[in-house]
């Protein structure tokens, strides 16, 4: 028997109960429950959350069935009655806990409708509703997520979403996704038997499509409901769906799917009322920003989450979520209203990889802040049968604030790829003959914010990924700039500015705007550009080294007046430098206090230091592209130019040019972000890129700038009981994970703009197999000031 032939059969065959089980028997039922709990919630000051009304539906439930006599009927009896009547016919049952939360489920949505079908509501409000009746759908038809869709043509946009449990971060459905969807949906409504879609409709005066669908690397079991408009002005091809999924293993057949749908549509009319009324709003301020509110607790002030450089891969991941559920263990993070924004400035997922990998590095970045934005903003939330759980509201995505870095640039792979009009692809990893269009570089980079945040990407490229943001509830807008624009595959590190969208910013605010303004940028105004260091950058090449080599090549090579050098740094002062292993500015002799140190350690996975640290690291760096130049420069610099080898030639003109364009380049980028002071003065800039933190307060009329620290990165510490061994080589070792992050503080206090930064370190121990973490408190230095 075909599937659309067994569902007119079971149609058939349940035709008497769906004729019992009317729709003025529910949303009477509905809205007599509804009138009590207002009463109650006057009188308490309740809210409409659903813990609340599951617990009032049950003792309503239990004194309709207590209190009833012969001369009191209680007024709640007869659609008790009428609702165990259709519980006692499902086969197997219900828990009772679950016909408590869809009857509190169906209380809220009559709320929530009564309220949208009330004049003078603000649009501001809209989204918030929309988001509450996609959750009692959700709640009422028993699946993990529901989604209002808009679909015209080839547009589809995803318009509101149910809040999201923790189980379901991973299996969200993006934009892209429904569009294959809804592809699917409209060719099995093309196919599909006239007769038995009559049947169907006639059920729940919808057409009714069930399928199994890949999403988050399961199966879920999807379910759309379409709603046609009924007005002569609205076009045939303008459809909106309710489209919600669950795991494919969910328990229920289609004859209780099917009541269910009864029950999540017994308002269907009111409904359809209102989402033809406010579709077009929805949409409008789908990409709004203005009227997020405030989730901080102290009013006047917003707080922003600041971090940067989280260099995510696949083989990473898995630690830096642990980490970050582990945040819940640290004290200054365990209020959830703690933060108003999340602010990454740029290098979200590790670049210099094949394509393959970059694509599942950017899968892996969208499912550690998804995990971060449920730490921080999640809230406590009822599931069916009375599980304690949480959940995530959706304006998640418009506090989440992303931008670019070096790293974000896929061209540094190489790759020849593919183009045609709808997406770019790897041919073989190939090596490119030569560089695509600006936005090309940014491929994958663009995807995962498509598929992570449902941004509008047409517009978002257009501006080459740079962004104005208002948000007038907070009195806050944000200015995020792509400073990587012209990052290119011989200098994946090239530094500039849009200097044509930086003066369009003037114009973008208004006159008399008071809201305040951050910037948010890879590189910060006062970056050091120094292509000559960036080249010669390896694990165990520490930066100090690298501009120590600038300033011995500044001396030994001969450029422009223009381009003077900045000290001088003789070649004996070199070649000490090569054998001199410092370990950290104050002098301590202590290896672990060297990045080259740590970064050996981690290559060859040693337990203990080895007795010749220092000349393992030593032979190290002879290994290096730098050393090797080096003896090339130093070697050459004393004979004749007629005895100068084409290798010295090259190495001296490479050097010569990288030290002109970080000149010219730094000269530019200066330039133009001293359009912005002009233009309006800022309030603050927040950074990376340097993976050391950095800060200044606000001085001569520049804003104050911070830089904030890698997110993630892990260190070899001494183990506990190891401390107090005097030698260092003896000592037993320990790794620990460190999540490294800024807060910045916006108020109204006068002193340094009205800002107030603090640095934070967390370090946590992590298992073998990467399942149990734990907050290594005694190690955490706790708030560091920028100063």
């Amino acid at each position: 028997m075909e599937a659309w032939e067994w569902a007119e059969a079971l149609y058939k065959r349940i035709l008497p109960h769906i004729r019992m089980e009317n729709t003025r028997i529910l949303a009477k039922g509905i809205q007599e429950l509804c009138r009590q709990y207002r009463r109650e919630a006057i009188e308490s000051s309740a809210g409409w959350e659903m813990e609340r009304l599951t617990e009032f539906v049950r003792r309503t439930y239990e004194e309709s069935r207590s209190e009833e006599t012969y001369l009191d009927q209680n007024l709640n009896a007869d659609f008790f009655r009428f609702r165990d009547s259709y519980l006692a016919w499902k086969k197997g049952g219900v828990h009772a806990e679950d016909e408590w939360i869809r009857l509190a489920a169906m209380m809220r949505m009559y709320n929530v409708l009564e309220g949208l079908e009330g004049t003078g509501r603000r649009e501001s409000a809209l989204s918030s509703c929309y988001e509450a009746l996609c959750g009692c759908m959700r709640d009422i038809l028993d699946f993990n997520m529901c989604y209002l869709v808009y679909r015209y043509l080839d547009e589809t946009r995803i318009l509101a979403a149910s809040a999201v449990y923790r189980e379901d971060l991973s299996s969200m459905l993006s934009e892209k996704k429904m569009i294959a969807i809804l592809d699917d949906f409209a060719r099995a409504k093309q196919d599909r038997d006239d007769s038995a879609g009559a049947v169907l409709e006639q059920l729940a005066e919808n057409a009714l499509f069930l399928k199994r669908v890949e999403s988050g690397g399961k199966e879920r079991q999807l379910l759309m409901l379409p709603f046609e408009f009924s007005g002569d002005d609205k076009s045939p091809e303008e459809q909106l769906f309710l489209i919600l999924h669950r795991d494919a293993d969910a328990e229920g057949g289609l004859e209780e799917l099917l009541l269910q749908v009864r029950d999540a549509l017994f308002l269907r009319g009111q409904m359809i009322a209102v989402l033809e009324r406010d579709y077009h709003h929805l949409m409008n301020i789908q990409q709004e920003y203005r009227n997020i509110g405030q989730r901080s607790k102290t009013p006047g002030k917003v707080r922003i989450l600041h971090l940067s450089d989280l260099h995510v891969t696949k083989d990473n991941a898995k630690e830096m979520q642990s980490c970050i559920k582990a945040l819940e263990q640290v004290e200054q993070l365990q209020d959830k209203d703690a933060f108003d924004f999340i602010a990454i400035t740029g290098d979200v997922a590790q670049g210099r990889c094949s394509a393959g990998e970059l694509e599942k590095n950017y899968e892996c970045a969208a499912e550690v802040i998804r995990e971060l934005a449920f730490q921080i903003w999640s809230r406590p939330a009822l599931r069916r049968g009375g599980k304690q759980t949480r959940m995530l509201d959706q304006d998640w995505k418009k506090r989440v604030l992303i931008i670019p870095g070096n790293h974000d640039y896929a061209s540094m792979n190489e790759l020849e790829t593919q183009h045609d009009e709808t997406h770019r692809a790897s041919a073989g990893g190939r090596p490119a003959a030569q560089e695509g269009s600006p936005m090309a570089k940014f491929t994958y980079y663009i995807n995962f914010l498509r598929q992570l945040l449902d941004v509008n990407i047409g517009t978002l490229i257009d501006q080459g990924l740079n962004e104005f943001r208002r948000y007038d509830d907070l009195n806050v807008s944000f200015l995020l700039l792509n400073t990587s624009i012209m990052a290119n595959p011989l200098r994946n590190n090239k530094v500039h500015l849009d200097r044509h969208f930086v003066e369009s910013v003037g114009f973008k605010m208004e006159r008399g705007d008071n809201n305040r303004v951050v910037c948010l940028c890879h590189h910060g105004p006062r970056y050091p550009v120094d292509y000559v260091s960036d080249q010669y950058y390896e694990s165990c090449v520490c930066i100090e080294l690298t501009q120590r080599f600038r300033q011995f090549v500044d001396k030994q090579l001969d450029l422009p007046e223009r381009y003077p050098a900045k000290a001088s740094f003789s070649r004996a002062e070199m070649e000490k430098m090569w054998i001199q292993v410092e370990y950290t500015s104050e002098g301590t002799d202590d290896p672990l206090q060297n990045d080259s140190v740590q970064a050996l350690m981690r290559e060859n996975e040693w337990k203990r230091i080895p007795n010749d640290i220092a000349a393992q690291v030593v032979k190290q760096r002879k290994r290096s592209r730098l050393y090797g130049d080096y003896t090339t420069l130093a070697g050459e610099a004393d004979r004749p130019p007629s005895e100068i080898d084409e290798r010295y030639q090259r190495v001296r003109h490479m050097i010569r040019r990288a030290a002109i364009l970080s000149e010219e380049d730094a000269q530019a980028y200066r330039k133009t972000f001293g359009l912005l002071k002009k233009e309006r003065g800022l309030t603050v800039t927040l950074s990376g890129h340097t993976h050391k933190r950095d800060g200044t307060e606000a001085e001569n009329g520049d804003p104050p700038q911070y830089v904030a620290d890698r997110f993630f990165s892990k260190r070899f510490h001494y183990a506990e009981g190891a401390e107090g061994t005097s030698e260092y080589i003896s000592r037993k070792l320990r790794q620990l994970a460190w999540l490294k992050y800024g807060v910045c503080e916006l108020s109204d206090i006068p002193e340094n703009n009205g800002v107030r930064y603090r640095f934070y370190a967390h370090p946590f121990s992590i298992s073998a197999d990467g399942e149990k973490v734990s907050y290594q408190e005694d190690l955490d230095p706790g708030a560091i000031s920028p100063k």
